[in-house]
């Protein structure tokens, strides 16, 4: 059984990820995968000849600046998300696994990728929250972190279809007792 653990930016879908390795669970990340990409030349060639102003004057890839283009221009983010995108389906197509796998998927929504997992849990959290947590973890201003969670509007409609809906509002217990309960649901557990 695939399982996607997915929702918007700063939701706390790795903290959730975080829980089930804990417990024990097999885990993989959408996230880890594409920095995974990075050691693919023909990927990384294909990134310097699609953005070739997120090279720095050394001739090295600037990947900051690659996120900043990417929030800022919806046709650069399309652009990246049809480079990385179906390198990333297609490892988990091809992940085979006796029991359970989880995987955070941020773009689940976007990448259109629903269709590959057997359920959907959905981690949930008011702005006020994400943008806390954006700000803590990728050292951004209130603004900026506003910009990154405007740029992922589609990503609520996950909240329709999801299967479980986690709520993440600050309370790392409350978010641990959430997701040991849906783990009873499908695995024993103790």
């Amino acid at each position: 059984m695939k399982i996607a653990i997915s929702g918007g930016i700063g939701t706390g879908k790795s903290e959730v990820l975080k829980i089930l390795k804990d417990a024990g669970m097999k885990i993989e990340s959408a996230d880890l995968i594409n920095k995974n990409l990075l050691n693919n030349n023909s990927y990384l060639k294909k990134l310097y000849v699609n953005f070739p102003e997120c090279t720095d004057i050394n001739g090295k890839f600037d990947f900051k600046k690659l996120k900043e283009l990417i929030f800022n221009d919806p046709e650069k983010r399309s652009k990246l998300n049809s480079i990385s995108h179906p390198l990333i389906i297609n490892y988990i197509e091809n992940i085979k696994t006796q029991g359970i796998i989880f995987f955070e998927i941020p773009l689940l929504v976007g990448s259109k990728t629903a269709y590959l997992f057997d359920k959907i849990w959905a981690v949930k959290s008011s702005d006020i929250f994400r943008i806390d947590r954006i700000i803590k973890r990728d050292l951004v201003s209130h603004s900026e972190a506003l910009k990154y969670i405007d740029a992922q509007k589609e990503e609520n409609e996950v909240y329709i279809f999801a299967d479980e809906i986690i709520i993440n509002e600050g309370d790392l217990f409350h978010l641990e007792e959430q997701v040991k309960n849906l783990l009873k649901k499908i695995v024993y557990y103790k």
